[in-house]
């Protein structure tokens, strides 16, 4: 019922998003935008995206390699299929299809992998609070945007507190887990296995010894992400400065983690068109324009490409469970 319930508000959201985004829509005007595209910047934008992909592979190979040495293929493949599940899946079930499509070409079980997914989600987090923490020192910040800013500092603060405790302690799980294996009760034995594993994946990041590199590979990845909206201003033909395609990628980070429909349709363009009309200050016209593409170069590439890779593993979304 929870997860109906999840799904029915993140649909109402999106709802109110598409129509604060797209009320008295200009089809037009729309149209003559998307005339004046400058495509070579697209498609630059496009391979962009497809690299971030291998650089957030990378990245994972480094978390699992206490764990398992593995190929950067399998982690590339099982990369862009969860980005897949995230934009046609409700309740960000991608990093679940990442887990298991993983799990199919290593020896790990999809619970230690998903210890990872976490670290490499808390990672991609700290990487926007340095991103976000530059531009607060030289662009004056809506207090919405500074708000959701320091509640995420906060969140990621204790997120990596919890994470390096429970790593700490994986001897005792192992020992409470010895213990209740003896116990006649396979659910119980389940449920801790999993927590078992969950711990063992979060444990890597102390394990690792590539800190600096992941530190590198966090960055690059928010580089690329801003080298990405900076070449749509241009392609579209916007009057914005880099300092303002810095806060576009902020905003539109922080709106993903809003509920809404697979794909983040509504809320992403709502947020778009809000920095640009009311904090920017630009015709809303050209704005939605904006929105759509920015939206679209972000989500087509991961799909196209997703979609490929999930049609050529063994991996059913039936079959998805985690041990």
């Amino acid at each position: 019922m929870n997860k109906k319930i999840n799904l029915l508000i993140g649909v109402i959201l999106s709802l109110a998003g598409l129509y604060y985004a797209f009320q008295n829509l200009d089809s037009d005007q729309l149209w003559l935008h998307f005339q004046n595209l400058n495509h070579l910047f697209i498609m630059i934008v496009f391979i962009l995206f497809i690299y971030s992909i291998h650089v957030r592979a990378k990245r994972w190979q480094l978390l699992l390699s206490p764990m398992e040495e593995l190929p950067i293929s399998p982690l590339f493949s099982a990369t862009v299929i969860g980005y897949f599940g995230n934009s046609i899946l409700p309740f960000r079930l991608g990093e679940l299809l990442r887990g298991y499509s993983l799990s199919k070409d290593c020896s790990l079980k999809v619970s230690s992998i998903m210890g990872t997914i976490v670290l490499d989600r808390i990672l991609d987090f700290a990487g926007l609070f340095l991103f976000a923490g530059f531009f607060m020192f030289i662009y004056p910040m809506e207090p919405w945007l500074k708000t959701g800013l320091l509640t995420i500092s906060i969140l990621l603060f204790f997120a990596f507190i919890i994470i390096y405790l429970i790593g700490q302690k994986k001897q005792q799980w192992e020992k409470i887990n010895n213990t209740l294996t003896k116990i006649p009760n396979p659910i119980i034995n389940k449920i801790f296995m999993f927590i078992l594993n969950m711990i063992d994946g979060f444990s890597q990041l102390g394990q690792t010894k590539n800190k600096g590199v992941i530190l590198y590979y966090t960055i690059l990845l928010w580089f690329i992400y801003f080298l990405c909206v900076y070449l749509v201003i241009l392609a579209v033909g916007i009057d914005l400065n880099w300092h303002q395609a810095g806060l576009l990628l902020i905003a539109t980070t922080l709106s993903i983690s809003v509920p809404a429909a697979p794909g983040y349709l509504g809320t992403y363009h709502a947020v778009v068109i809000y920095l640009l009309v009311s904090v920017f200050g630009m015709e809303k016209g050209i704005s939605q324009a904006f929105a759509i593409i920015l939206h679209a170069v972000g989500f087509i590439p991961f799909v196209v490409v997703g979609a490929y890779y999930f049609t050529k593993s063994s991996v059913r979304l039936g079959e998805i469970k985690i041990g």
